[in-house]
């Protein structure tokens, strides 16, 4: 019994410990989740109706095959298909039936198909470009949802070190609190400093309290893109900060793919005015009552017929023409506008970065002082060499000195995501 008791609370301890380990998230898992969201799920069908439109500008060359199924009604008899003179004398010497009738039923099939169309074969063209549109699109949106998730994640861990900052000097005040408290009853401190140090208590939950807030509504972004509850932060291991550009940013990707799109539509509505070429084919058997003898009769006409259409004049297309022409000067100047914003914010995301990498190590440098001087003056101010209020201004300093350096890590952060979505970079590579 002991064994099986002894097995039991083994197998027991392996199950507790592999659900707290499946419960501990990663960045990857967060990222991962991001994709399985249903507003991705969206964007992902919104790229698949792009490839389908594609395929419908394909599909015009193709054949369009009908089946037909005809019952006409006439005041007066009317041929079920045309007849030639010669057969015409025959049926009059035999006496017979002629495939003229008031009603006239039938079934047949038509075939119909561009040969050459001109602007068909650019707006194929069109349609492959819009597609490559839309997959720019779903990638600056698959970026910017990624840097939101990094920026978002290094301002709940600013919060919770912050909350650890307040929490390290709400202990360091009580502390002081209990000798000050002994010294207020023995009549060597007047009360006045005891309720100093409560209201510097108080303030600390004031802020904690505001903290509280600020996680709760990042918390509630984040659990809006992943669909997943966060109760936490996540780890940010940095991997890599390099991100060279090696190709152009997402958005001047997208505006050179709209000024070529507009290009192909400026030749479209030209193209419109080039001669067309369609060929045509049918077949039909109808039948009816011969209205000269009373017979019936079923006949089979066919024929095949190539059209060229050449157009004279079209003042819609002329229109047409024009306003391409004015989308694709627009689409010129939003592009030289976009790299302009783009190189520039690019820039000064490498200087900003820079920066932030030098304060970061003067802000942990501050930290390390404020600390060694906060050890100093509170022994300075229970002994009495040392003021109250000068002794507060260090706990509250050292208080700013950490807020200033996790405030710069996540400034780092929000920094590299900005940069890496801007470039499209794969964030898996750059952070873990």
């Amino acid at each position: 019994m002991k064994k099986n008791k002894h097995g039991c609370i083994f197998w027991g301890i392996v199950c507790l410990a592999s659900f707290a380990f499946a419960k501990e998230m990663t960045i990857g898992d967060w990222l991962e989740a991001a994709k399985q969201a249903s507003m991705q799920k969206v964007i992902d069908l919104t790229l698949k109706d792009s490839n389908l439109k594609e395929e419908a500008a394909l599909a015009k060359f193709y054949p369009k095959i009908a089946l037909i199924g005809t019952v006409e009604t006439y005041n007066s008899p009317t041929n079920a298909q045309p007849v030639p003179p010669t057969e015409s004398a025959q049926i009059t010497k035999e006496n017979g039936g002629f495939p003229f009738s008031k009603t006239l039923e039938g079934y047949g099939a038509k075939v119909s198909m561009p040969v050459f169309v001109k602007s068909l074969m650019t707006q194929v063209d069109i349609a492959q470009q819009s597609a490559q549109t839309q997959r720019i699109k779903h990638h600056i949106s698959t970026a910017q949802k990624e840097a939101t998730i990094i920026a978002g994640d290094a301002k709940l861990i600013y919060i919770e070190n912050l909350d650890l900052a307040l929490k390290a000097k709400l202990a360091s005040l009580q502390n002081t609190r209990e000798s000050v408290l002994i010294k207020v009853h023995n009549g060597r401190l007047p009360e006045v400093e005891l309720i100093r140090i409560d209201e510097q208590i108080n303030q600390i939950a004031l802020k904690q309290e505001e903290n509280a807030i600020a996680k709760s509504q990042i918390q509630k972004l984040l659990t809006s893109i992943l669909e997943i509850p966060i109760e936490h932060s996540v780890p940010l291991t940095l991997m890599s900060d390099d991100l060279p550009q090696n190709q152009d940013p997402l958005d001047v990707q997208l505006q050179k793919e709209d000024l070529l799109v507009a290009k192909l539509s400026a030749q479209a509505a030209k193209e419109n005015l080039y001669p067309t070429v369609n060929a045509n084919a049918f077949w039909q058997r109808k039948y009816g009552e011969s209205y000269n003898n009373g017979e019936n009769f079923n006949r089979d006409y066919s024929g095949v017929s190539l059209s060229l259409t050449i157009p004279l004049y079209d003042k819609e297309s002329y229109v047409a023409i024009e306003q391409s022409r004015v989308k694709q000067m627009q689409a010129s100047e939003l592009l030289k506008q976009t790299e302009n914003t783009i190189n520039a914010t690019l820039n000064a995301l490498t200087n900003e970065y820079g920066m932030l990498q030098k304060s970061k190590v003067l802000a942990q440098k501050s930290v390390d002082n404020y600390e060694a001087l906060l050890n100093a003056s509170k022994v300075s101010y229970l002994n009495q060499r040392m003021t109250q209020e000068e002794y507060l201004r260090y706990e509250e300093a050292l208080v700013s000195a950490k807020a200033s350096l996790y405030a710069t890590q996540m400034q780092l952060w929000e920094n590299l995501a900005t940069h890496a979505a801007l470039l499209g970079k794969d964030f898996k590579r750059i952070v873990q």
